[in-house]
C-alpha cells in the first residue's frame, strides 16, 4: 500500500482524537514507599508559647524499582468506540475514507490562537534584545538605575565609557573643560558612592526597620492590634535565632481565612515588605473548610530554604516601570504541558506555579502556546535555550521566546482556540484524489461537528468517564469495584494483582502486588486498609482531589458529544427548543448569562441558525434546551 499524505489546516476549539499513533513512554521511578521521619518544630501563634510537633513514618518497601520488571509493561491501551460516546454524526453527506493521524508527532502540528482570534502562537524570536554594554560610564548608570527602580526619566547618554572618550578626543581639544552637567554628575556621583560605603550597615538597618514598621501597621489594619503584635514577636524571635544559631525552626500562623481574596492580599504584602526574613505559604485548616497563612524564615541554619514558592521572592527588586507578568511563547514536541512546566522549572529552581498557562495541548505533536510568570525576568527564563543536555535546538525537547511584559497572567480558558495542521497517513489506494479533495473542502467550507477527542475518555477498557458517572450519582461501591476490578489491556502483573484482590480482598497482599503509579488504586486500597472493606465512600476520598476530580470532568465531553449527535446539521438551522445566543461572538473570554438566551420556537425559529445555537454546560442551575437534549444524562 503506498504511503500518500495529505496536508490541513483548520482552526477549532477542542481537537479530535485520531486512531493512529504511538504510545505513551515509560515513567521513571525510584524507591517504593521508602522510610521517612521527622523532627520536632516549634509553632507561634497569636496567643503566643510554643509547641512540639514530630514523629514520622518508617518501615516500607524500598530497594530497585520492582515494578519495571517483566510482567509489569507488557498491557496495551484499549479506547473506547466512538459511537459509545455519542460521535456518530457528521456535517458533510459525503463519501469518506480512511487514515492514520500521528503516525509522527510531526505530523500534528498545534498553535494557540488567542482570545478574540488576532494572534496565533508562532515561535519566532529566541533571541533576548540585545542586552546594554557592561562598559557603561557611571552617568549612564546612575540614570539607568534612577528611571528603571524610582520611575524618574530624563535624557541620558548611551555611549559606552570607551566610545565616550574616543569621541571626546575627535571633537574637542585635549585641554577643553568638562561641560558642568559632567561636572555635577560626577562630583554627585561621587560622593554617593563615599556616602554609600561610609552608611550602608546604619542604612540597612534603618530600612529593615521600616519595613517592619509598616507591615505591623498593615497586618493590623487587615486583622488587628493583637494579630500585629503576634507576629512582631515572630519577627524577634526570628533575629535572635539567627544571633544564637539555634536549628529550632519557628512557625507562625496567622487566624483562618476562607477568603482567597484575603490570603493573596496577604501574600503579597508578606513578598514586598518582609522578604528579606521570612517566606510565606497557605496550608489546610483545622477545620478542613479554612485555610492559613504561614510564615517560616527564609534561612535554615544560614542558607535559603528550597521548600517555597519562588514567585516574587527574587533578590532583585521588580523595576518600578515593568508589568508584574512575563509572557512568552513555548514550543514543545512530544510533551505533556504539564510535563513541560515541571521540566522548566526544575531547570530554572521554581515552583510550578509560577507559571500558568491558557490549556493543556496533546502531547504527540509540535504545539506552541502563551505562558505567563509571575515577576520572572526574561533573561531568567531564556536559559532554558542554553541547556548543555542538547547539543542543538532540533535535540530539545521545547524552547521559549517571543519574550513581552504584560500586566495580566493566563488563565485557563484565555484562548479563542487553536489551529492545526496534520498529516493523514496510509491512505487506501483505491480513495481518489478527487475523493479526497471533496471531503477536505466540505470540510473547510461548511464546517465540522467538533467533538471532544477520545484520547478525553483514557485508555482502559473501563473508561474514565464510567467512573465518573458513579462518583457523580454517588454511588461509591460501584466506583470502587470499577477502580479495581481487572480490565482488558492490562500488565499480567497488575491484572494477576486485581483477580487476587478480587479472590481474596486481602488488601494488604494487593498494596504489595498493585505497582505505586496507579495512584488510584493504591489509594482505595489503603483508604479500605484503614477504614474498612465496606467504608467505599471513604476510600474515594483517599483518592488525591485532582485525581479524583478527572473521573468527574470526564463525564462532561461525554455530555457534550451526546448532545452535538442531536443537533440538527443536516439542514444548518437550528431545531425547535434549541438554546440560542442574542450576541455576536465574544472578543474576549466572557460567561454566556441566562437572560443572553433565547429559545428557539416555530415563531422566530426563521431568526436564528446553526451558529447561534449555543450547548449548555451541566450544572446543578444549568438552563436546558426544551427538546429531546435536555434527556442527556
Amino acid at each position: 500500500m503506498a504511503d500518500r499524505s495529505y496536508q490541513h489546516r483548520s482552526g477549532g476549539r477542542h481537537g479530535g482524537g485520531g486512531r493512529g499513533g504511538g504510545g505513551r513512554g515509560g515513567r521513571g521511578g525510584g524507591g517504593f514507599r521508602g522510610g521517612r521521619d521527622g523532627g520536632g518544630r516549634g509553632r507561634h501563634n497569636r496567643d503566643g508559647g510554643g509547641g512540639g510537633r514530630g514523629g514520622g513514618r518508617g518501615g516500607g518497601r524500598g530497594g530497585d524499582s520492582w515494578f519495571k520488571q517483566e510482567g509489569y509493561n507488557d498491557g496495551v491501551a484499549s479506547s473506547v468506540d466512538e459511537a459509545d460516546v455519542g460521535i456518530k454524526v457528521f456535517r458533510n453527506d459525503i463519501p469518506g475514507f480512511n487514515g492514520i493521524v500521528k503516525q509522527r508527532f510531526s505530523d500534528f502540528v498545534v498553535r494557540e490562537v488567542s482570545v478574540g482570534g488576532r494572534d496565533i502562537a508562532h515561535l519566532t524570536d529566541l533571541e533576548l534584545p540585545k542586552g546594554k554594554s557592561k562598559n557603561r560610564s557611571i552617568h549612564t548608570m546612575l540614570a539607568d538605575a534612577l528611571e528603571g527602580y524610582l520611575g524618574l526619566s530624563f535624557a541620558k547618554s548611551t555611549a559606552t565609557k570607551d566610545a565616550h572618550h574616543a569621541s571626546s578626543a575627535a571633537t574637542k581639544p585635549s585641554n577643553a573643560a568638562p561641560s558642568g552637567l559632567e561636572t555635577v554628575v560626577d562630583a554627585l556621583s561621587k560622593r554617593l558612592v563615599a556616602m554609600y560605603l561610609a552608611t550602608r550597615g546604619d542604612a540597612k538597618v534603618t530600612q529593615a526597620k521600616k519595613k517592619v514598621k509598616t507591615l505591623l501597621a498593615k497586618v493590623e489594619a487587615m486583622y488587628d492590634a493583637d494579630e500585629a503584635a503576634a507576629l512582631g514577636a515572630f519577627l524577634s524571635d526570628i533575629q535572635n535565632a539567627e544571633q544564637d544559631k539555634t536549628e529550632l525552626e519557628l512557625v507562625y500562623h496567622f487566624q483562618p481565612s476562607s477568603s482567597k481574596d484575603e490570603r493573596t492580599a496577604l501574600h503579597t504584602l508578606i513578598r514586598e515588605l518582609g522578604n528579606e526574613w521570612v517566606v510565606g505559604d497557605t496550608v489546610a485548616g483545622p477545620s478542613g473548610d479554612q485555610q492559613i497563612v504561614r510564615l517560616r524564615p527564609l534561612k535554615v541554619k544560614g542558607n535559603k530554604r528550597k521548600d517555597v514558592d519562588q514567585r516574587g521572592s527574587k533578590d532583585l527588586p521588580w523595576p518600578h516601570n515593568r508589568p508584574n507578568y512575563l509572557k512568552f511563547i513555548l514550543f514543545k514536541k512530544n510533551k505533556e504541558t504539564v510535563d513541560a512546566m515541571q521540566h522548566m522549572a526544575k531547570l530554572l529552581h521554581m515552583n510550578p506555579g509560577t507559571f500558568s498557562y491558557a490549556g493543556t495541548k496533546d502531547k504527540r505533536g509540535l504545539t506552541s502556546q502563551w505562558v505567563t510568570a509571575y515577576r520572572v525576568p526574561r533573561e531568567t527564563v531564556a536559559k532554558i535555550n542554553a541547556n548543555k543536555n542538547f547539543k542543538d535546538f532540533d535535540a530539545y525537547p521545547f524552547l521559549v521566546g517571543n519574550f513581552q511584559y504584560v500586566s495580566e497572567p493566563l488563565v485557563l480558558g484565555d484562548l479563542d482556540g487553536n489551529q492545526f495542521s496534520m498529516v493523514l497517513r496510509n491512505i487506501p489506494s483505491d480513495v481518489s484524489d478527487a475523493q479526497v479533495d471533496a471531503a477536505v473542502s466540505a470540510w473547510a467550507s461548511s464546517g465540522f461537528v467538533n467533538y471532544f477527542g477520545l484520547q478525553r475518555f483514557g485508555t482502559k477498557s473501563i473508561p474514565s468517564h464510567v467512573v465518573g458517572r458513579a462518583l457523580l450519582r454517588k454511588d461509591y461501591k460501584l466506583a470502587t469495584d470499577l477502580i479495581l476490578l481487572p480490565k482488558v489491556g492490562d500488565a499480567s502483573k497488575i491484572k494477576e494483582a486485581r483477580q487476587h484482590f478480587q479472590t481474596y480482598k486481602d488488601v494488604s497482599a494487593a498494596l504489595r502486588m498493585f505497582p505505586p503509579y496507579l495512584i488510584a488504586e493504591v489509594a482505595v486500597l489503603e483508604g479500605l486498609q484503614r477504614h474498612g472493606l465496606d467504608e467505599f465512600h471513604r476510600a474515594i476520598q483517599n483518592i488525591p482531589p485532582k485525581l479524583r476530580m478527572v473521573n468527574t470532568y470526564t463525564h462532561l465531553p461525554l455530555l457534550v458529544c451526546l448532545m452535538l449527535a442531536g443537533v440538527q446539521v443536516e439542514d444548518w438551522e437550528g431545531a425547535d427548543g434549541d438554546d440560542a445566543s442574542r450576541d455576536q461572538p465574544a472578543k474576549k473570554r466572557q460567561r454566556v448569562m441566562e437572560h443572553d438566551i433565547v429559545f428557539i420556537t416555530e415563531a422566530n425559529i426563521g431568526e436564528y441558525s446553526i451558529e447561534d445555537v449555543v450547548l449548555p454546560v451541566h450544572g446543578y442551575n444549568t438552563l436546558l434546551p426544551k427538546n429531546e437534549i435536555a434527556a442527556v444524562r
